[in-house]
């Protein structure tokens, strides 16, 4: 019980955290950050390959 109690409470800042991050406005500004975020994990997921997996996409030699 007090852990849903915690993970609720957790996914309930997680949402207002990022409520802040985003305008109702400035839409243009949302998907330059949408944007931004989704190179930053394309950018991790490619290092982690990389470094724990022993697979770089971007070696010619290795296919």
């Amino acid at each position: 019980m007090i852990r849903k109690l915690v993970v609720s409470a957790g996914l309930l800042a997680v949402v207002g955290a990022l409520g802040g991050c985003f305008s109702l406005t400035n839409w243009d500004e949302d998907t330059r950050m949408i944007n931004k975020w989704g190179s930053d994990m394309d950018s991790m997921r490619t290092l982690t390959n990389k470094y724990f997996f022993n697979y770089d996409a971007n070696d010619p030699y290795s296919r």
